[in-house]
């Protein structure tokens, strides 16, 4: 029997990194949403990948909008190259960002285990590992040309004046308030 594409690299994070809720999802999804996923996915070479939140203070986040694919306010991320994980985040948050992270306060908060399934019953994989990290100090969020050359914005966000729910990718936007709605009970409880 074959194995489940994703399973070893969801078990391998598993591993390092114990304790860390895995979320797997079936997306039935139409032809042409399939058709733009496999493009993205042999595009980039790779069937893994690294979102995550941005903190800039414990009050401020960065967002990236995307203009291709799914559009719309996102954290921001990219695809794992020949690469770990926790390397892939660091590097795509310099790509986009133009900043360095602490890597005392950078953690995993959630693994994604994807798979797409077409009309036709044909199934791509991915594994989603999404962080959370604070911008070193001294470090200033910018607009870089790795950034505008994927058609992204950049923008810093105070926690209470995110963009539109409308204008958010809605995985994204779950996840982000998610992170917020636990930070704000962990400060309360101080």
């Amino acid at each position: 029997m074959e194995r489940e594409p994703g399973l070893s690299t969801t078990n391998s994070l598993r591993k390092q990194f114990p304790g860390v809720p895995v979320n797997r999802d079936i997306r039935n999804i139409d032809a042409k949403s399939f058709a733009r996923q496999k493009a993205k996915q042999e595009a980039i070479k790779s069937d893994k990948a690294v979102i995550g939140i941005v903190w800039v203070n414990d009050d401020e986040v960065v967002l990236v909008h995307r203009s291709e694919n799914h559009i719309g306010w996102a954290m921001a991320g990219g695809a794992v190259e020949d690469e770990s994980f926790e390397a892939a985040f660091d590097r795509e948050i310099g790509e986009e960002l133009g900043v360095k992270l602490d890597s005392e306060r950078t953690r995993l908060l959630q693994i994604d285990d994807r798979r797409f399934v077409s009309p036709a019953g044909e199934e791509l994989s991915m594994v989603l590992a999404v962080f959370e990290g604070h911008i070193a100090a001294g470090e200033v969020v910018s607009q870089t040309a790795e950034a505008t050359s994927e058609g992204l914005q950049v923008g810093v966000f105070p926690i209470t004046g995110l963009p539109e729910a409308e204008s958010m990718i809605f995985g994204d936007l779950q996840k982000l308030q998610s992170a917020i709605n636990a930070r704000t009970m962990a400060n309360s409880e101080f």
